[in-house]
Parts: structure tokens; C-alpha cells; sequence
């Protein structure tokens, strides 16, 4: 599936939540009340933001950012 980053921040911005795999590991995007979230599979850290467009400037995954790796990822959900 091809899901571009323009893509990625519409839809986070409307409210909608991403899992995703790069180089073997899964990560997930996802809010409640509390804020909006970036989380590694199998690690119990996460990190917290207030909304999606400060979870898109300062997420960093091996010292990128989701811009600059976003073409490498493999999207599994978006809901």
C-alpha cells in the first residue's frame, strides 16, 4: 500500500491512528485523551505529545525522522 507522508499527517490530523513496520520492527501513532503517542512494539517506553504535528517534528526512529524514513515503511493499519 502506498501511503505517502502528506498522507500520513492529513490523516492523524482528522484524528486516525497508524501501525506501521520499518526494518522489522513494528510501531504504532495513536492518541486518547491524554495526548498522542509513538510506541515500539515490544518496549514498554512511549513517547507523549500533545498533538500529531509535535509527534511528527520531534519522533525520531535510529536518529531519522518519520519524514526521512517514511518512504521505507510498511503500513499496516490505518484506522
Amino acid at each position: 500500500m502506498k501511503y505517502t507522508f502528506e498522507e500520513l499527517v492529513k490523516d492523524l490530523e482528522m484524528g486516525h491512528e497508524v501501525e506501521f513496520w520499518f526494518e522489522d520492527n513494528k510501531y504504532s501513532i495513536s492518541h486518547n485523551e491524554n495526548g498522542w503517542f509513538f510506541k515500539k512494539f515490544g518496549d514498554e517506553f512511549f513517547q507523549t505529545y500533545t498533538d500529531p504535528s509535535s509527534l511528527l517534528a520531534k519522533v525520531k526512529v535510529d536518529s531519522k525522522s518519520l519524514k526521512e524514513i517514511w518512504n521505507e515503511v510498511k503500513i499496516e493499519s490505518v484506522f
